[in-house]
């Protein structure tokens, strides 16, 4: 192997890498404005920059000559795995947000009973609602917890 070989093998991954932290910053920024949390955010922009550097890296590799096939089989089927567990649940609250979004059986500052806690809704976002409590207690619930529960949105805060 020569040394040119190597430095443009280097050249490709240090490239990769960089394209894949700007792809990752941008999927971030065009995220935020679903006002998801920034552990959210931060795993997205992680995932791809991961997934970008791995790619660079295998991309080197196949360019100095090794056979990276099943390298890279392997790798993609681990990381499928994982996020196939990983993401189960935040992909059914992300899916539940948006079915409250669409159909709206309540709307900020409602006196609401989701899942048994009675509230004033304060917050809906893609992943929990968020109720004000008669107590002044802060409730998160999960959106998926939501979905198939009855809602009970009264008129009034007396009502319940």
């Amino acid at each position: 192997m020569d040394l040119g070989r190597l430095i443009y093998a280097l050249l490709i991954i240090a490239a990769g890498s960089l394209i894949s932290k700007l792809v990752g910053l941008g999927i971030r920024k065009s995220m935020t404005k679903f006002n998801l949390h920034d552990i959210i955010l931060d795993f997205l922009e992680d995932f791809v920059v991961v997934v970008g550097v791995m790619f660079s890296i295998f991309s080197a590799l196949s360019y100095l000559g090794y056979r990276i096939e099943g390298l890279t089989i392997s790798v993609t089927a681990f990381i499928g795995i994982l996020m196939g567990f990983g993401l189960h649940d935040m992909l059914n609250n992300i899916a539940a947000g948006a079915w409250i979004s669409a159909v709206r059986p309540f709307e900020i500052g409602d006196y609401v009973n989701l899942k048994g806690y009675k509230g004033v809704v304060k917050e809906i976002n893609a992943t929990n609602i968020v109720l004000i409590g008669d107590d002044g207690e802060t409730v998160t619930i999960p959106t998926k917890l939501v979905w198939n529960a009855p809602i009970v949105r009264f008129k009034e805060k007396g009502d319940g």
